[in-house]
This record gives C-alpha cells, sequence and structure tokens, in this order.
C-alpha cells in the first residue's frame, strides 16, 4: 500500500503537467430561485444548462441539490451547476458564462448565486489510502446512495504552505478514512464572481457510497470531535461544509 507521501508527490507532479498543458477548471454555479420565481426559475435553468454546453471550452455540465448544512441550521443555496471547462483563455469563457447567467437575473435569488472557478488537483482514490472502510449497515436502509461532501476554507495568508502540508498530509487523507468514503479531491479558487464576493480559497470535495447522509456527518463530526480526523491548521474566516447530491447524470459536449 503506497504511503500518503507519495500520493501526495504523485498528486504534485500531475497537477504540474496538467499546469503545462493548460489544467482543466471546475466552475460550480450556485443559485436558486428568487422568492415567488419557482416556476419561472425552474424553466430559465432548464434553458440555461443547454445554453452552457454549447458555450466555448464547455466539456460538461452536471446540475447538484445541496441537501443539507454540516451545522444544523447554517443556510446554504439549494442548488449548484458543476462545469468542467477546458480553457487556455479563463477571461473569455468566464465572460460567456457570466452572460448566460446574466439572462436569468429576474429569477435567480442574488442573495445565494455566485459562480466559483477552482483548479482541480487530481483525484485520491480510497483504495489508494490506507485505513479506509466501506459505509457500515444501517438497520432499514438498504439502498447504497451516492453523495458528496463538499467542505469549503479558507486559509491564513501568513502560513498558506503550513496549511496546505497539513492539509495534504494529516486532514484529507483523515477525511478519506471516513466510512463509505471513495475518493477525495482538492481544489484552490481561481475567481468568482459577481466580483468582490468573498468565497472560501479551497475546496475539497468527496464522494460517498452509503446509506444515509445524517449518518455520515454524524460520524464526520464525531471524527472531528475525538481528533481521529486531525484538524485543519492555520485556518482563516470564512467557510462551509455542505451535503449534495447528483439530480442526473452528467451532460457532454458535443
Amino acid at each position: 500500500m503506497p504511503s500518503f507521501s507519495k500520493i501526495a508527490a504523485a498528486i504534485a507532479f500531475a497537477l504540474a503537467a496538467s499546469s503545462a498543458q493548460g489544467a482543466p477548471y471546475d466552475v460550480m454555479e450556485f443559485t436558486g430561485p428568487a422568492p415567488g420565481k419557482d416556476a419561472a426559475f425552474q424553466a430559465w435553468y432548464t434553458n440555461h444548462i443547454a445554453q452552457v454546453l454549447k458555450a466555448p471550452d464547455v466539456r460538461s455540465v452536471q446540475r447538484f441539490k445541496i441537501e443539507q448544512a454540516q451545522r444544523p441550521g447554517t443556510p446554504y443555496p439549494p442548488l449548484y451547476l458543476q462545469i468542467a471547462l477546458d480553457t487556455e483563455n479563463l477571461d473569455a469563457a468566464a465572460a460567456a458564462l457570466s452572460a448566460l447567467m446574466q439572462q436569468g437575473s429576474a429569477v435567480i435569488d442574488k442573495d445565494v448565486t455566485i459562480t466559483a472557478y477552482y483548479a482541480p488537483r487530481p483525484k485520491v482514490m480510497a483504495r489508494d489510502v490506507p485505513g479506509t472502510a466501506p459505509a457500515p449497515a444501517i438497520t432499514g436502509k438498504t439502498t447504497l446512495k451516492r453523495f458528496y461532501l463538499l467542505a469549503m476554507v479558507n486559509a491564513d495568508s501568513a502560513h498558506e504552505a503550513a496549511f496546505n502540508s497539513n492539509y495534504d498530509e494529516k486532514h484529507f487523507p483523515d477525511v478519506i478514512r471516513n466510512p463509505g468514503v471513495t475518493w477525495g479531491q482538492r481544489s484552490q479558487l481561481v475567481r468568482a464572481e459577481p466580483a468582490g464576493i468573498p468565497w472560501p480559497g479551497y475546496l475539497a470535495v468527496y464522494e460517498y457510497s452509503a446509506y444515509d447522509i445524517g449518518a455520515a456527518n454524524d460520524e464526520v463530526n464525531r471524527r472531528l470531535a475525538e481528533h481521529i480526523t486531525r484538524p485543519l491548521i492555520f485556518t482563516a474566516k470564512g467557510g462551509h461544509t455542505w451535503y449534495a447530491g447528483a439530480m442526473g447524470p452528467a451532460l457532454h459536449a458535443h
């Protein structure tokens, strides 16, 4: 079984190689309907997805629904559209996507709408991390579900190197060791729109194959409280932790 230091080195090598070729971007359009505009929003959103698929350099899109926050009572946007983008001109690609989003300005909730652009690292599969395990059985639940933990956080800029070292070597593999996690992926924010809106600088996505989001979240919190999952260090204010489920398969541009 490879050590996580070797996995981290492989990630760094793959990321550097990808950057040299023009790294892809993962774009997340967080949004939801304006009050009283549900039907109009849904009509616009269906057309919006079709138009995004035709936008320059878009590879695929997939729609997700945010199911709950890690901490009860924390607000979150109801939906996000994940866009896989391959481009050598991020400014032009972002301008095209922004223009499409502006077409929905009359029906979207501007208080929860933001588009975040991330530079992704390669995924780390749970099978490559020692100490991982499948989700435990839950009485009365017989169907495994696929869902995603989205963890967004800011780093203290004065200690960003130490933040990332701790994240890569300790916190990230520890979260992957939560039962039912199948892979994890770290990404760094490169831009957010509308401009000037603060947004966490780092994103980690963990895919689950498990029976229940609530039970998975309870285990995440237990491991954090008991320091089984080693904590992040040198974080700064501002962050979100949400669970989401796909609303359908990824749609690919032609």
